[in-house]
């Protein structure tokens, strides 16, 4: 009797010993899992362009133009020169029928040269500027 009492408990550690391997091999596979999405995660995020934001203060009103560049190759790969704002309330102008921009806020206008080529390409060198100031090495090669 007693040495069925040995074999059931034996038996019954085994079973035990079983059930908790398996718990673990599957907790040790969700672990893994999860240990490998977040890598994919962290991989995804240094692969992801840079972009900085500036706050420019040109022609009477504040521009936010937006550098996008390849931290792997150093090679800025775009320029977007952002609307204009106004300098008072930071809300962003719209065109008039009259061809000016205006403010929906305050109610100020501007003049209409302020959607000319050679305003917002002084605005996106002045951003590609200040961009390489802040991370000098970086080349430009803007998509076109």
């Amino acid at each position: 009797m007693e040495s069925m009492m040995a074999v059931q408990g034996a038996g019954a550690a085994a079973a035990l010993f079983l059930l908790w391997a398996v718990i673990e091999r599957v907790r040790a596979s969700r672990l893994a899992g999860r240990a490998a999405a977040l890598q994919a995660e962290v991989d995804a995020l240094k692969s992801a362009p840079l972009k900085q934001e500036f706050r420019m203060d040109r022609f009477e009103v504040l521009w936010f133009p937006t550098v996008t560049a390849s931290e792997a190759g150093k090679v800025v790969t775009q320029v977007v020169p952002g609307l204009p704002h106004c300098k008072s309330c930071v809300a962003s102008l719209t065109l008039a029928a009259d061809h000016s921009f205006s403010c929906g806020r305050c109610g100020a206008k501007f003049a209409a040269s302020l959607a000319d080529v050679f305003v917002t390409d002084s605005v996106s060198k002045d951003a590609v500027k200040f961009f390489q100031e802040r991370h000098p090495g970086f080349r430009v090669e803007l998509k076109k």
